[in-house]
């Protein structure tokens, strides 16, 4: 087993013999694509930019600036993750105000295999991107990709995850300049395991984030969740809120937190995690964290984690609905919460943002 990189609650591993699928990124056309099978979630045509990170393709619909880069050699950060995506993986760096990434296979490795893949996205006007993870076929993919968001910029990035017995290891990295604003969405219903890194780096005078996190876990789905907000330019503002809801023996380890750092002055900074357990097996650990390194600072952070209550369960009940459809609608209630304060792109299907059940 070769170790990959240790996280606070586990150490990810990889098999010394699986295989890491490396080829380099190819440009195709628009109508090499089928991309049916996804209109009932998306508005396909909208879109300039359509990623196919395991398949290591991408298309463009009109004149987009794209440059590839070759994977790195011999490159030594001390980062294991890093190193090894800059070992395994080209870079793809694209600028482009409508993208979309489906992480998709349809083809069954009976060995292992693990897809890498490194994308840099520039964002310099108002931007959608669009991240999809589908698919019934199981797969296993590390990947990562930076946004450099630049003075007066905004991007609107929306997550949603529907995967099968997938692996999956993500690190996100967002750098914010001056007055740049992110507004970062994610909804998570698959049964998979995955790892995600994201960092927001809010290093521009008045730049701003808000985070919002929708995470249901079923049958022994595992998660492990990092992310963090640095503020460090002045009057900035972060925002991070989560919602789980874990049913079975399924588990979610989240760390949520912030740093002010000492320049950081006049900033808002404010974590907030939520989680119900809807089975005594299942498993539910938050650690909000809050580090602050000047005093003219607003911030806050909370946490909880309980059961549907009973006497909600009682009331609802009383009006003739049985238990489950009880705790359903309360559970609804809880995510819908967050979910309506999601900004998400409008090339997302209408029904899209409620899809806390399966597909």
């Amino acid at each position: 087993m070769m170790e990959l990189v240790r996280t606070r609650y586990s150490t990810i591993k990889i098999d010394d013999d699986s295989k890491v699928i490396s080829d380099n990124w190819e440009k195709i056309q628009f109508d090499q694509i089928d991309l049916k099978r996804f209109k009932h979630l998306v508005d396909i045509e909208n879109f300039d930019i359509i990623i196919f990170p395991l398949k290591k393709k991408f298309a463009l619909k009109q004149d987009v600036d794209f440059e590839i880069f070759p994977r790195g050699e011999g490159s030594d950060s001390g980062d294991k993750f890093s190193d090894f995506l800059k070992n395994s993986s080209d870079l793809l760096r694209l600028q482009g105000n409508k993208i979309l990434s489906i992480f998709f296979y349809d083809d069954d490795f009976k060995e292992k295999v693990f897809f890498t893949s490194r994308l840099e996205i520039y964002v310099k006007e108002p931007t959608d991107f669009v991240e999809l993870f589908l698919g019934k076929n199981a797969f296993s993919c590390i990947n990562s990709i930076d946004f450099k968001l630049f003075p007066f910029s905004h991007l609107k990035y929306f997550s949603f995850e529907d995967s099968n017995g997938s692996f999956s290891i993500q690190k996100r990295f967002f750098n914010l300049d001056k007055d740049a604003k992110l507004d970062f969405g994610r909804i998570w219903s698959g049964n998979s395991i995955f790892f995600s890194f994201d960092n927001f780096l809010l290093e521009g005078y008045g730049a701003s984030c808000s985070v919002f996190d929708v995470i249901f876990g079923r049958q022994k789905k595992s998660l492990e969740i990092n992310s963090r907000i640095d503020h460090i330019g002045e009057k900035t503002s972060g925002y991070l809120s989560a919602r789980a809801v874990m049913y079975d023996s399924a588990v979610l380890n989240y760390v949520g937190g912030a740093k002010v750092w000492p320049k950081s002055f006049n900033s808002d900074s404010y974590v907030e995690l939520k989680g119900i357990k809807m089975s005594d097996s299942a498993r539910i650990y938050f650690v909000p964290l809050m580090e602050i390194d000047t005093s003219l600072v607003k911030a806050k952070h909370s946490s909880s984690i309980g059961k549907v209550g009973e006497n909600e369960l009682f009331y609802m009940m009383s009006r003739g609905l049985d238990e489950n459809e009880a705790r359903e609608i309360i559970v609804e209630g809880f995510v819908r919460e967050v979910v309506s304060k999601m900004n998400i792109p409008d090339l997302i299907s209408p029904t899209f943002p409620f899809l806390y059940q399966k597909l």
